[in-house]
């Protein structure tokens, strides 16, 4: 696979409002941002009610969804064109209607819509992301460990992200990715639920 080239700025945030109160107002804005953005793409993609209904019936999906786009971000396109955090949950919405009609049992709908999440986990494991700055230093995003907006204001003075495939993966790495990814996005029910915990609630 070659490299694929992202330049900076594409599908930015709009500039958070300026408050004397501190980063909480400026973290609901641009969380409350991130929500509307989602639901925006969500129905571009013919998903809204679809959508309503799983956020709805299982509410803690719809935190999770969000959680997602913000640590993951929507300026990263891997294949397909379309940035992974959206993708991966329309394909999460889909699943999760397709387990409703198939058992009727709304918690096994949720399970599945939280285990499309957590496939990202494995989707990223198989990529190399970094930046190159002119004076040579190579800058490699941590998906699990940082967000992705987070990074590119870091790295800021490079131009381009770049992908390429990882030369080798241990089996582990995938379980341990999909926990952090969990840890990140999921209520502690979920993470239970997701990874059959008893006594989680």
């Amino acid at each position: 696979m070659k490299n694929n080239v992202i330049p900076f700025g594409a599908n930015a945030m709009p500039v958070p409002p300026t408050s004397r109160s501190g980063g909480s107002i400026h973290e609901n804005w641009r969380r409350n941002q991130v929500r509307k953005q989602l639901m925006k793409a969500i129905k571009d993609e013919g998903l809204l009610v679809k959508a309503e209904i799983a956020f709805e019936w299982w509410p803690s999906l719809m935190p999770c969804a969000v959680d997602l786009c913000q640590h993951i971000g929507t300026q990263l396109c891997i294949e397909g064109g379309k940035p992974v955090a959206y993708a991966t949950i329309f394909r999460a919405i889909r699943e999760f209607h397709r387990y409703l009609s198939e058992s009727r049992n709304v918690e096994k709908a949720a399970t599945q819509f939280l285990h499309e999440v957590l496939n990202l986990a494995n989707e990223l494991s198989k990529y190399v992301i970094f930046v190159e700055h002119k004076d040579g230093r190579r800058s490699s995003w941590y998906p699990f460990k940082q967000p992705y907006a987070e990074w590119l204001r870091e790295n800021e003075d490079a131009q381009n992200v770049q992908i390429s495939l990882s030369s080798f993966i241990f089996d582990d790495e995938y379980s341990v990715a999909r926990r952090r990814l969990a840890t990140l996005t999921m209520t502690d029910a979920d993470y239970g639920l997701v990874f059959a915990l008893r006594g989680v609630k």
